[in-house]
């Protein structure tokens, strides 16, 4: 029989769990900034670095990006014998989409590969959710009457 042990959640220093406590709804606030881009399907990342939804009514030649899955970044004490920096609970990402990192301060760093953040985990400390995204572009159809 396998003993499951609870994994301990990391605050990083005591003004982030003061700001934590502080209270609830400037949290909210904050989340749903970033949250709305993510609940629309297609978005594109702007000249101020945010995200923005992008409706299929709209055209633009940049790349838009297809959000697949979204992930919470948490910390957790783990046993030094444990492989790898960053633990995936549930399935693992599909290596076909690239992570954009969402920081706390709501700005979005996209990233080429998954790669490329287990190679720099520390990148994580910053952020609060990571989204799954593939490329996409749009096209125009052209249908005979």
């Amino acid at each position: 029989m396998k003993r499951k042990e609870k994994a301990l959640e990391v605050v990083s220093n005591d003004e982030e769990f003061a700001d934590d406590n502080a209270g609830e709804a400037g949290e909210e606030n904050s989340n749903a900034d970033s949250s709305t881009a993510v609940d629309n399907e297609f978005f594109l990342i702007g000249n101020d670095g945010k995200l923005q939804p992008l409706s299929p009514a709209e055209y633009t030649p940049a790349t838009i990006f297809q959000a697949v899955e979204t992930f919470v970044v948490e910390r957790k004490f783990v046993k030094p014998e444990d492989p790898g920096n960053i633990v995936y609970e549930g399935k693992k990402p599909s290596r076909k989409t690239m992570p954009i990192l969402i920081t706390r301060e709501g700005e979005h760093i996209a990233l080429d590969s998954w790669e490329a953040l287990e190679a720099n985990p520390e990148q994580l400390a910053n952020a609060s959710e990571v989204i799954g995204a593939t490329t996409v572009k749009q096209v125009f159809v052209l249908r005979k009457k």
